[in-house]
């Protein structure tokens, strides 16, 4: 697995840190909400943030928001999206006049290391907030160092996807669909 170089928070140890910088795409990039066209584009894709990391010498607590791009008021911004394990409705244009729904379900979180080895995978679990959350066991020692001696791991988010005809119930398409990886760097 391709390590993905991009730093997207800076933790500190033990402690609850706001992460509000970079929104990730399931190839690395970074997701934008600047026009119609990313409107349309991430209503199947989905994206997401971390938002809370606690960290002690056998687990890691990660808090994480999935987010949709909308305009309101002629302006485009990412909300947070309460609706993420529910089907999705698309009947568009590209869609050939049929009625097509977007279920995805299974969301879970892995942690691998710097030579993409898996440390650890969990079920997130949904909170009353609209956010998701997930322990995952990582030891202090199971922590690489980057070039500048800080503890570092990648963790990624999957979930399972499922597209299906909503008139004839014929499944469309289904899989896996990577959301993102995010490096995470710890003071």
């Amino acid at each position: 697995m391709k390590t993905i170089a991009l730093i997207s928070a800076l933790f500190s140890l033990s402690a609850f840190a706001q992460v509000d910088s970079l929104i990730k795409l399931y190839d690395g990039g970074v997701a934008r909400c600047q026009s119609k066209a990313d409107v349309y584009r991430h209503r199947i894709s989905s994206v997401y943030r971390p938002l809370e990391l606690k960290q002690n010498a056998d687990q890691t607590f990660i808090k994480i928001e999935f987010l949709r791009c909308v305009k309101n008021n002629d302006q485009y911004s990412f909300v947070r999206d309460y609706s993420i394990s529910r089907p999705r409705i698309i009947n568009d244009e590209l869609t050939d006049g049929r009625e097509l729904s977007v279920v995805k379900d299974n969301f879970t979180m892995i942690a691998v290391n710097n030579r993409g080895q898996l440390i650890d995978r969990s079920t997130l679990e949904a909170n009353e907030d609209g956010t998701y959350s997930v322990v995952l066991d990582i030891k202090t020692e199971e922590y690489e160092l980057t070039p500048t001696g800080k503890s570092s791991v990648e963790v990624l988010v999957q979930t399972r996807f499922k597209i299906s005809d909503m008139n004839t119930e014929e499944i469309i398409d289904r899989g896996t669909e990577s959301l993102g990886a995010y490096r995470l760097i710890i003071k």
